[in-house]
């Protein structure tokens, strides 16, 4: 049977007595077994960053306060082995900016919370009898150094730039109100890496309130009344006092814009089965260069269409058009958007030419524009 033999921690060589059985009975032999020499220790670990706990940095992606290290020993007879948790192995770090223990089959690192360098060295240290070998492995440390309040229009991607605050619509009904602002906080770390937060943004505002869920990196900004309107940001936890703030002055005077209406049909037909329908798109073009789209639930308040036939098309309250039929004559219609400030846009030379559907088939003539073209002039038909 193979020989098995344990060596002391710290021993570099051994020496004892085995019994051995030969056909001639037992007898004993004498082991001597030394280990070969360790010449070099290489680190490596799981990832090569780290951020102190209790900091906004661990809202970034990918970013943790630990790492696990692997230290790998090589020999002089060419073999390798990793010992991170053999007890003769020692760990430490620069600026005492660490602590270790033991993960699995993995040596942990985690930094700790105080630490503010943005380069540390890992090393390990390996003490074989009269031989010691060391390795080293840079580690970054990142945290966070700054924070900065972005305000935004509705739809939470064009970047409100002015200082004042004003109504959305030129009406006077709907009552006007103030444009709802989305509030984003973009939080920079030592590094120079940048995301929207958070958890860890904590705000205070006066002359206004912000709703929205703790977890969404968007909060939505309500001022109900004229004046001023400043907000504040603090990193949460806040170990470095951290913070930034940016303020508006809400003007009771509406914004500048004006209004669109586009139906999207193509050759100007609205070309679908009996009973179906085709919606269209009211906006609004701010002079900033904000384009909104006026929303479903907004457009029976603020919006009101017409058509010149409505027994060929209707409009709904949202805009929505409802052929009936198609167009019978050699005539076409218009529909009419009228927003509540009474800019208007009317659509012409609008067709309904529907498609074949069960149990009738109601197309008849061209598929697009007019059901079928005249041949005669206008002033012969």
């Amino acid at each position: 049977a193979p020989v098995s033999v344990s060596v002391l921690t710290g021993a570099t060589s051994v020496c004892d007595q085995i019994w051995a059985q030969t056909c001639l009975g037992y007898a004993t032999a004498t082991v001597n077994l030394t280990l070969p020499v360790p010449i070099s220790i290489t680190l490596s670990a799981n990832r090569h960053s780290v951020v102190p706990s209790d900091n906004v940095a661990e809202e970034f992606s990918e970013r943790y306060t630990y790492t696990d290290l692997k230290a790998t020993v090589s020999f002089e007879d060419n073999s390798t082995r990793d010992m991170q948790n053999d007890a003769r192995m020692s760990f430490r770090v620069s600026n005492k900016c660490g602590s270790f223990d033991t993960s699995d089959s993995l040596r942990r690192f985690t930094v700790v919370t105080t630490c503010r360098t943005s380069s540390i060295y890992v090393s390990a240290s390996l003490s074989m009898g009269s031989v010691t070998v060391t390795g080293n492995l840079s580690l970054g440390v990142e945290w966070l150094t700054a924070l900065k309040l972005k305000l935004y229009y509705q739809n939470a991607a064009t970047a409100y730039d002015s200082s004042e605050l004003r109504y959305r619509y030129n009406c006077s009904t709907p009552s006007p109100t103030f444009h709802e602002l989305k509030v984003k906080t973009q939080a920079t770390l030592n590094t120079g890496a940048t995301a929207f937060i958070a958890n860890g943004a904590a705000y205070t505002v006066a002359g206004g309130s912000l709703s929205g869920s703790e977890s969404d990196s968007t909060q939505t900004l309500n001022v109900l009344a004229p004046g001023a309107v400043n907000i504040t940001v603090k990193a949460k936890p806040n170990p470095d006092s951290i913070s930034h703030s940016t303020s508006l002055v809400a003007v009771a005077e509406p914004d500048t814009y004006t209004f669109q209406w586009e139906l999207g049909l193509k050759e100007s037909t609205v070309h679908t089965i009996y009973g179906g329908s085709h919606s269209t798109t009211p906006k609004l073009l701010y002079a900033s260069g904000y384009l909104e789209t006026v929303s479903d639930s907004d457009r029976p308040n603020l919006i009101a269409y017409a058509s010149s036939d409505v027994s060929t098309v209707d409009v709904s309250s949202t805009g929505v058009l409802q052929p009936q039929q198609n167009s019978i004559d050699f005539s076409s219609l218009n529909v009419t958007a009228t927003f509540c400030d009474e800019q208007s846009v009317q659509q012409d030379r609008i067709y309904a030419n529907l498609k074949p559907s069960e149990p009738v088939d109601y197309d008849i003539g061209n598929e697009y524009g007019l059901m079928i073209s005249p041949t005669a002039s206008a002033d012969q038909i």
